[in-house]
């Protein structure tokens, strides 16, 4: 069974509440190996706010009963405000410098720790992992969101324990001067919360609704806005379709907000009618009836206005949070499967001799998305110093056996031998060093073309190296022309004096970084698909001359390189259906024969 069907397979973690308790702890186990200054300061924080909350109730109530009591004087009332105000500068103080000053250096310190390990782990994780959707999924959530998704654990303990300490504080004062009003606000609480469980139910409908019709209004946008369609939409009227299409996404995004709309109307109705009329209307009454019976004091009222709402967000946004980790927890789950993933690619115990054979022995494979296998019984042999070269159509099978080979996946079945051990019984990193490839679907990093040829730093005495893998990949006069030499960067996207260079350029640099690595064998799959005639000539000839001392295995479906191969092996359907010389399979007049020739006809013609 394949890895993606084993992961839809897999069950999910039930969210229980043990299960969610133990997927937030994690997540604070992590946040204190890289921030745990940030759990400090949040503690603070959920501290000045809770003793605020209490303090701002029993000074209020303390200030009216003051000003209200017979014979008071002004003085009397100062020495009420004046501790309130030092008390609200202190926590104005606290709050500044833990928001402002520490909290910024603390996520930043996090962000940086927390990214590196990611990243760290996603160089050495398994490339069949992005053949598996729901792991990749995991994947890019939590290289794009675990460090905040780490931070909102502690933000909602601390929001959690400032409710706690803030209620526990202001509902004690309440209960002294009206009982039933905390009765009346737990109603509205309870209301308020069916009402959200509706709300959020009409939202979530509204969103899956509109998710088609929006996909269809970004398309539009883009033809208009990337570069990709600029030539296409200037060149045919095909800008009016897509400008109908925009139209008709609008108006069915205009009709559907208002349906929805319909009914969150009425939600709020009811949400004005169930909770703030009570809140409101039903407490100021009850404590102005209790204000003519004599039963409670101005400073009661006074205090009690002051805190309606405060006790209601506090009482809700408490019992929302307990929603909030489990939600958190979900998003944990993903976390967990990507940084706990075990690769199944393992390195061996042995050092890396130096090269002289490679045996392939009977190998199938099937990408774990795959129910066939791509490869079936492949056997090959290369000696060191041969030029071989692996033809066939795109589809054929030839460059999964490049992946094979440098170990970015293991066969099914068969082996693959490297001086007549299993390549599985190396060094993984000793191994995978030995290699110099040029892929397929080769990358041009942001940097400069010293560090793209290097695959790594620059360095002063780096440099012949470089200059003479360029040459060896016939980059040397494009190189003449550019003012900065080995220093250009490459691409605009972070420098305005950047260069772009062309398809067949961006490959020669490619074609570089092989020659620059010092390995025993060079892989060039597809090395010369963007070049022109003459280029891919010049190439052909300058790998000759400069790597004979390598063994170079050549992927391709252009046969113009394979008369110089030592060794030919034509692939169809995941097999090896030729294999000889040049002359020897031209010779023998099957199929590689036969796609030879169909390719000289089109430079003849």
């Amino acid at each position: 069974m394949n890895v993606a069907n084993k992961t839809e397979k897999k069950k999910k973690p039930r969210q229980s509440v043990m299960h969610i308790v133990k997927n937030n702890l994690y997540m604070l186990r992590k946040l204190a190996k890289y921030a745990p200054d940030y759990i400090v300061i949040k503690s603070v924080t959920a501290l000045v706010s809770a003793a605020n909350s209490i303090y701002t109730v029993s000074f209020t109530k303390t200030l009216y009963d003051t000003y209200m009591r017979d014979g008071a004087r002004m003085a009397d009332v100062v020495r009420v405000v004046i501790p309130f105000l030092i008390f609200q500068v202190c926590c104005s103080i606290i709050r500044f410098l833990c928001s402002y000053i520490f909290e910024p250096k603390s996520k930043q310190r996090l962000q940086y720790k927390m990214q590196g390990d990611l990243y760290a782990k996603a160089r050495d994780m398994d490339i069949s992992c992005y053949d598996d959707p729901e792991f990749y999924n995991s994947f890019v959530w939590a290289m794009t969101t675990a460090d905040g998704e780490a931070l909102g654990v502690v933000d909602k303990l601390s929001e959690l324990a400032s409710c706690f300490i803030g209620l526990a504080g202001v509902l004690s004062v309440l209960a002294t001067i009206e009982p039933l009003i905390i009765a009346i606000i737990g109603g509205c609480v309870v209301f308020s919360l069916f009402i959200r469980y509706f709300g959020g139910k009409i939202g979530v409908a509204f969103r899956d609704a509109r998710n088609p019709i929006e996909r269809r209004r970004e398309y539009s946008m883009r033809v208009f806005y990337l570069a990709d369609y600029a030539k296409e939409i200037r060149m045919s009227r095909i800008s009016d379709r897509v400008l109908n299409d925009y139209e008709k996404a609008l108006d069915e995004e205009t009709a559907l907000q208002r349906k929805f709309g319909q009914k969150t109307s009425v939600l709020h109705l009811m949400g004005n009618l169930l909770i703030e009329a009570p809140l409101e209307v039903g407490i100021t009454l009850l404590m102005i009836w209790r204000i003519i019976g004599g039963t409670i004091s101005l400073g009661d009222y006074a205090a009690v206005t002051e805190t309606i709402w405060m006790v209601f967000w506090r009482m809700r946004r408490t019992i929302e949070t307990f929603g909030d980790f489990a939600v958190s927890s979900l998003y944990i789950d993903k976390f967990r499967t990507f940084v706990e993933y075990e690769n199944k690619i393992k390195s061996g115990p042995l050092p890396l001799p130096p090269f002289e054979d490679l045996r392939i022995r009977g190998v199938d494979f099937a990408y774990p998305s795959n129910e066939e296998n791509t490869l079936n019984g492949v056997d090959i042999e290369i000696k060191r110093g041969e030029k071989i070269a692996i033809v066939g159509y795109n589809g054929a099978g030839k460059t999964t056996l490049i992946k094979l080979l440098m170990r970015l996946y293991d066969p099914s079945s068969g082996a693959i031998e490297y001086n007549g051990v299993d390549a599985r019984e190396y060094d993984l990193t000793e191994y995978r060093s030995n290699f110099g490839t040029i892929f397929q679907d080769y990358k041009v990093f942001a940097a400069t073309i010293a560090e793209n040829v290097l695959g790594e730093e620059y360095s002063p005495d780096k440099e012949q190296i470089v200059l003479d893998a360029l040459h060896r990949a016939t980059f040397d006069t494009k190189l003449e022309g550019l003012d900065n030499g080995i220093q250009t960067e490459l691409t605009r996207e972070f420098d305005e004096e950047g260069v772009n260079l062309s398809g067949g350029e961006a490959q020669k640099i490619a074609i570089a970084r092989a020659f620059a690595r010092e390995c025993d064998i060079i892989i060039m799959d597809e090395p010369s698909s963007a070049l022109d005639p003459i280029s891919e000539y010049e190439l052909n000839h300058s790998i000759k001359d400069n790597a004979r001392d390598k063994t170079v295995i050549f992927i391709s479906h252009r046969l113009s390189t394979t008369r110089m191969a030592d060794r030919i092996y034509m692939f169809e359907d995941g097999r090896v259906v030729e294999h000889g010389t040049h002359d020897e399979l031209m010779e023998q007049g099957g199929k590689y024969a036969y796609m030879f020739e169909l390719q000289a006809q089109k430079y003849r013609s």
